[in-house]
């Protein structure tokens, strides 16, 4: 099965929707608690440029996961710092699916002169945090009971990764 990585295009966001929103309401990968709109994600889309990509894995023609490089924050001194997000489709885990993404967003990452990257793992989500640690990033802090999801209070880390 051939793999294709490539920037996502507006028409992505449905699937991409379908992703994020399984996510949400199956785990604590992301703290959002109520489903995504497509207006929500298109405004989300369109927050994204050159500097801050999202990219899509494809396999036959259908988006298996996603990944995307996000502003850390809007103070200029903060330009060379993006954070990363990496989802996989439920039906395609297993398949080091997000190890070839989180290579693929590290290599952006490289290719556009950024810094570092920084990314948020609920302490509880062992897959990413396995997978942050065979790239690398080093856990620079604990947020601790930062989010309230599923009736419960869950720690955050942080992860980093200096290119």
């Amino acid at each position: 099965m051939k793999l294709l990585i490539r920037d996502s295009k507006l028409d992505d966001v449905p699937e991409i929707l379908e992703i994020y929103n399984y996510a949400i309401k199956n785990s604590v990968a992301t703290f959002h608690t109520d489903e995504q709109t497509i207006q929500e994600r298109i405004d989300w889309f369109n927050q994204h440029d050159k500097t801050h990509p999202i990219l899509s894995m494809l396999s036959e023609n259908r988006i298996v996961a996603w990944g995307s490089l996000s502003q850390w924050n809007p103070k200029p001194a903060y330009n060379g710092t993006v954070e990363l997000t990496l989802y996989v489709h439920k039906d395609f885990r297993g398949r080091n699916y997000g190890k070839i993404m989180m290579e693929s967003l590290i290599t952006r990452a490289r290719e556009l002169n950024l810094h570092t990257i920084i990314s948020l793992v609920t302490s509880s989500n062992m897959p990413s945090i396995n997978l942050h640690q065979k790239f690398n990033f080093f856990k620079v802090g604990v947020l601790k009971e930062s989010g309230f999801k599923f009736n419960e209070y869950h720690d955050v880390d942080i992860w980093q990764i200096i290119l």
